[in-house]
């Protein structure tokens, strides 16, 4: 018991003075609302070619000891890219996948003849332990898998005839449908790679992380759901007579899945004046970014971000770090909220 007291009283000052617990959400679309398969559309929500989005945040509890991390931490991670004939495919499908399966002649409508797009999102615990060295750090975490969302559509729309590929790969809710199969015994694993550069020159200081190097999920036990979809519902069978076959033809099967999570890339560079400091902090993934041009001075801090003509407000103290952005709220394009305790 003597023993086990001096190990605890040791390691007393590091949970007492050098833990920290933070909290980062980012969440960006360029030309979508975040809230695109839950809110209704009176009309199309997008006449662009390309549309992406991301999420990027996390919740984690770590303490340093000397050059050393360890920690804790719960992730949603996420990209998307539609094109225009996904966006218009599901609107004259009424955002319901069972109307879709009964809508043979939905070429007439759709005006793009390419169909595309790809979702990778998913949910997942980590610990991690990292290293920090004179200008960068490194970090690796081994993931457990809470929530799976991979979706993948592939296919055309030329001279009326339609034709297209979906996989759908979930773990729990399907977002397409109300009734489907569910699996109640998934689990996933991985690990994930990053790191992190950062330096100073005089008055400036510069950075760089990437994240998510090699970083992968295994999953076990997941449902897939794939479909074939083909306008041209009438053929000439073996006996030489005409037949109708189904528009929509596909199936639910569980297996596994090997998901590569999405790769991102956060910088920064600050111009630190007498009285404040100014620059730029940024996030990059799947071709789309935001940047968060920013001043503070003392205790408070006001960014501008252009490509979703959002305001940022934070304020700094000893050991206490908020930022959020002006529109806190799901029908948006652009969601951020950083929080951090330093003790």
């Amino acid at each position: 018991m003597t023993a086990l007291l001096r190990l605890f009283i040791s390691f007393l000052p590091v949970f007492l003075f050098s833990f920290s617990f933070q909290s980062d959400i980012n969440v960006y679309s360029d030309k979508l609302y975040l809230d695109l398969f839950n809110h209704k559309w009176k009309n199309i929500p997008s006449n662009e070619s390309l549309n992406r989005a991301f999420d990027y945040s996390n919740i984690k509890f770590s303490f340093d000891k000397e050059d050393y991390t360890f920690g804790i931490g719960y992730l949603s991670e996420g990209v998307v890219k539609v094109n225009k004939g996904f966006i218009q495919t599901w609107y004259y499908a009424s955002r319901d996948f069972n109307t879709l399966l009964k809508k043979s002649d939905i070429g007439y409508y759709i005006t793009e003849p390419k169909i595309y797009g790809i979702e990778n999102y998913s949910q997942f615990q980590s610990v991690f332990v990292g290293k920090k060295f004179k200008y960068f750090k490194i970090n690796f975490s081994l993931l457990r898998g809470k929530v799976l969302q991979y979706m993948k559509v592939n296919g055309f729309n030329r001279k009326k005839h339609f034709i297209t590929d979906l996989d759908y790969y979930y773990s729990d809710k399907n977002i397409l449908m109300d009734n489907y199969l569910k699996s109640k015994n998934y689990k996933g694993i991985g690990y994930s790679f990053d790191i992190k550069f950062f330096r100073k020159f005089h008055s400036y200081e510069i950075g760089a992380g990437f994240f998510n190097i090699f970083g992968a999920i295994k999953w076990r036990n997941i449902i897939l759901m794939k479909y074939h979809f083909d306008s041209n519902t009438k053929y000439i069978g073996n006996d030489g007579y005409y037949h109708y076959r189904p528009f929509g033809v596909g199936k639910f099967i569980k297996t596994s899945f090997y998901q590569k999570l999405p790769f991102y890339v956060k910088y920064h560079i600050k111009k630190y004046l007498k009285n404040f400091s100014f620059g730029d902090e940024g996030i990059y993934s799947v071709g789309a970014r935001y940047d968060e041009l920013f001043i503070r001075k003392n205790l408070f801090k006001i960014g501008y971000v252009p490509q979703s003509k959002s305001m940022v407000f934070g304020l700094y103290f000893k050991n206490l770090n908020v930022e959020l952005s002006n529109n806190i709220k799901y029908h948006t394009k652009f969601l951020k909220l950083f929080f951090k305790i330093n003790y």
